[in-house]
């Protein structure tokens, strides 16, 4: 790439990415704050000009149970859980601005995701983080010319090098 990238991209999957692990009732709060979190969270997209990668969960998509099943993966991802404090948090952004940092230095790609349920409760908290976030991408903006990209952008942009390498050795 000739300049860093951020690529932003929720998994709008609600109670489904979270089903083997929480219940309705722990965990309905956070799913039914989707509603605020997901209007508040393109409005502060738009604002800021970032681009973004929405993705539905593909299981919702089969018609039967027997073809979902046999749909699955062979091997499932297995998730850690996350704790929460003032102190992690300052960690977890350090990290993040850092490699996003380290990204638009080497021109290279910076991809961000989360679920919007991740954002159902304590939103202006969340939101308050996202922030510093997208403003530490501002600055790797005017610095080194990163650039906020949908995954189909980035995918144009990776099809067309090819497409142009593969002319060029044919050419030559």
């Amino acid at each position: 790439m000739q300049y860093g990238a951020l690529v932003i991209s929720l998994d709008f999957e609600l109670l489904w990415g979270v089903r083997d692990k929480r219940t309705i009732a722990d965990y309905g709060p956070n799913i039914l704050g989707v509603r605020k979190a997901v209007p508040a969270l393109l409005d502060l997209f738009a604002q800021r000009e970032i681009a973004c990668t929405w993705a539905t969960v593909g299981l919702l998509f089969f018609a039967t149970n027997k073809a979902l099943r046999a749909g699955l993966p062979a091997r499932k991802p297995r998730y850690r859980p996350v704790g929460k404090g003032a102190a992690l948090e300052r960690l977890r952004l350090r990290r993040i601005n850092s490699a996003m940092e380290m990204a638009a230095r080497h021109r290279k790609l910076f991809h961000l995701w989360w679920h919007p349920h991740n954002f159902g409760v304590d939103l202006e908290e969340n939101l308050a983080f996202l922030r510093g976030i997208l403003d530490r991408f501002r600055m790797l903006q005017e610095r080194y010319g990163m650039r906020s990209m949908t995954m189909g952008q980035v995918a144009d942009e990776v099809l067309h090098g090819y497409r142009e390498g593969r002319a060029a050795d044919v050419r030559g």
